[in-house]
């Protein structure tokens, strides 16, 4: 952009790194709308069915597939029959990719596809093929007629996660989301420790199941794909779509206006979509891909099983010295991804030694992934168990050993915390459920047919921010009552956590509107790109990137009333003066730079006869982020 640009009216943009404290307008707003309880925006759509899911829209000549899931655990396909179903009234065709069909599902935040090719098998469920018919029962009865011979190798599979743990390999700590740790001597100050406790934890494998089974509705507008789909990260899966069919990415555009749920499983693209897109290609119709409820639990990800070791040592007054937490997880032959169960291990507690170790088994089951707080879920039952049992060993209160235990600062990167309340929050939660009062022994208060008891846990959350980007528009509309109404456009999704409502709420306090003067469009790729719904980033990144649009857009409105931004109001439509702005050092150097350009321009107009357009010179005047320089150099390349 020329500087001549910069001064004209051109689209609003903001840029804002998050690693300092800033100031918020929140606490400065007329409405104060964030964080007030108010019904959802999209709640009567929802409750009176006219909120659009995936499987639900309709294109013109729309068919119906089906996924055929492998019936073995390992092993290859030798022959897919499809001329027997095919012969079946409404069927269309069987369609089979041996080679781009995915494998499994991908994991959230990937730019890449997942695992490819679907000729060897390497577990029961895993997609092989999809029956495309006239109607959705047609392809449920040709899927399950459809005859698939195998070369079963289901008896050297390996199905069970504990008489694997001998053939654990270590992880790829450049793929995972926290890696391997070891600080101090963790072994020996373990062995060395007044008391000691050393023990093993095992959680299950865990399924997800949303409301809303995976689908995709795919066709093809000449070469660009578009897809009605259920995912919650729709610009990495934008990308995932275009390098698993070798598209330019400006090819695809993705859908997905509302998603019911999703529990991580929906962070990648999973098989129907891919499945649905060269069915569509190949029969140059619109297919609808959605899978059954079994398939949603045997073909997307599930939470991993773990074993967890956990040790702690401490002297005879609870505090401690040294704390290890080693985990083995299992995943599919080839996948990188391992359950993150120390993430809040390494600042929860002190401890001067210190040890966090993964490793992994290859099993032949369905991918494991980030399921509904991946890592902190399952890691922190292991860590609160140990910290529980401990406290019994030294006939201690729970709360008061943590409370001994309570880092100064991050033991593990020895930098201080921008904020921590787990003390108080504890201290708080004592006092109102009568923590003083409670019978310490178990199975000691019976309430009917129920042992009653009070426990305690400690838990934690990483708190994360991630590349978001949004447009907000003010438009003229006649239709609502202050005749104008702000759009506001990003491709961030709401899995039912409730984004459309919280980010209308966000724009409305900032624009000084009500919230029924808010259009927030979203879930779509033609959008600016988000983050997307996953990791308990998706409000705080997309709201941060909404907030800039609105500032710039109070920016903007600010300058064509002739206000510096800091002291004015917008409420119910109107723009309002509220105090005084106090210049800083840059305003008055740039005050000062005014003048000479004023004195510049009068001289090159005598002597050159060209006179500045009095339009582009009140844009100078006005815009307070050009600097001496960047004026003068405005006025020139006007004259030149």
């Amino acid at each position: 952009m020329s500087l001549l640009d910069a001064v004209l009216p051109s689209e609003p943009t903001k840029k804002m790194t998050m690693d300092n404290p800033v100031d918020t307008l929140f606490d400065k707003t007329a409405s104060q709308l964030v964080g007030k309880p108010i019904n959802r925006v999209d709640g009567s759509l929802k409750v009176s069915g006219q909120a659009t899911y995936s499987a639900e829209f309709y294109i013109e000549g729309q068919v119906y597939g089906v996924l055929v899931g492998a019936t073995i655990a390992k092993g290859k396909v030798k022959h897919i029959d499809s001329r027997a179903v095919e012969a079946l009234p409404g069927i269309i065709k069987v369609i089979t990719d041996p080679k781009h069909f995915l494998r499994n599902a991908q994991q959230g935040g990937e730019k890449k596809a997942p695992t490819q090719g679907v000729a060897e098998i390497f577990y029961h469920g895993q997609p092989i093929a999809a029956v495309i018919a006239e109607t959705f029962e047609a392809a449920t009865e040709g899927a399950k007629a459809l005859k698939v011979t195998y070369k079963d190798e289901t008896e050297d599979a390996v199905i069970d996660f504990g008489s694997a743990l001998g053939n654990a390999h270590p992880v790829d700590e450049k793929k995972g989301s926290d890696k391997n740790h070891k600080q101090g001597n963790p072994e020996q100050g373990l062995k060395e420790s007044e008391v000691s406790f050393d023990q093993i934890y095992h959680t299950p494998s865990q399924s997800n199941s949303p409301m809303e089974p995976h689908a995709t509705l795919a066709y093809w507008e000449d070469e660009k794909l578009i897809m009605y789909t259920s995912n919650q990260m729709l610009s990495s899966c934008k990308q995932q779509v275009a390098d698993a069919l070798n598209l330019d990415p400006d090819n695809v555009q993705l859908i997905a206006r509302y998603v019911g749920g999703g529990f991580g499983s929906k962070l990648g693209i999973a098989p129907e979509s891919i499945a649905a897109a060269i069915s569509a290609k190949e029969l140059k119709r619109p297919v609808l891909i959605v899978m059954t409820r079994p398939q949603v639990m045997e073909t997307t990800i599930r939470r991993s099983n773990t074993r967890q070791r956990i040790g702690i040592g401490c002297n005879k007054e609870g505090i401690i010295n040294t704390f290890i937490h080693n985990t083995t997880t299992s995943n599919l032959p080839g996948e990188s991804f391992f359950e993150p169960t120390a993430l809040s291990t390494h600042y929860l507690y002190r401890g001067e030694n210190r040890q966090v170790d993964y490793q992994m088994v290859d099993v032949n089951k369905i991918l494991s992934g980030s399921m509904r707080a991946p890592g902190e879920a399952v890691g922190l039952i292991a860590v609160e168990c140990a910290m529980d049992e401990l406290a019994i060993q030294l006939d201690m209160d729970p709360i008061e050993l943590r409370r001994r235990n309570e880092p100064k600062q991050d033991p593990t990167q020895e930098i201080p915390f921008s904020t921590r309340q787990l003390i108080a929050c504890m201290e708080k939660g004592a006092e109102h459920f009568g923590w003083e009062k409670r019978n310490k022994m178990p199975a000691k208060r019976l309430e009917g047919d129920w042992w009653m008891g009070i426990g305690m846990a400690a838990a934690a959350r990483g708190n994360q921010l991630k590349l978001s980007e949004a447009r907000a528009t003010l438009q003229i509309d006649g239709s609502k009552t202050l005749g104008v109404k702000a759009i506001i456009e990003t491709d961030m999704t709401d899995i039912g956590t409730g984004s459309y409502t919280v980010f209308s709420q966000i724009a409305a306090d900032l624009l000084g509107l009500p919230v029924d003067h808010v259009e927030m469009k979203l879930g779509d790729t033609s959008l600016p790109p988000a983050v997307g719904s996953g990791g308990s980033m998706g409000a705080a990144s997309s709201g941060s990137s909404i907030y800039l649009a609105c500032q710039q857009l109070r920016e903007m409105l600010a300058n064509k009333v002739g206000l510096y931004s800091d002291i004015i109001q917008l409420n119910k439509g109107k723009i309002s003066k509220i105090g005084e702005h106090e210049e800083t050092v840059t305003e008055t150097i740039i005050e000062s730079g005014k003048d000479v350009a004023t004195e510049l321009v009068e001289k090159l107009a005598q002597r050159t006869s060209v006179s500045l357009p009095e339009s582009i010179w009140n844009a100078c005047q006005r815009n307070r982020q050009l600097n001496k320089a960047d004026m003068i150099l405005v006025v020139i390349k006007v004259i030149l």
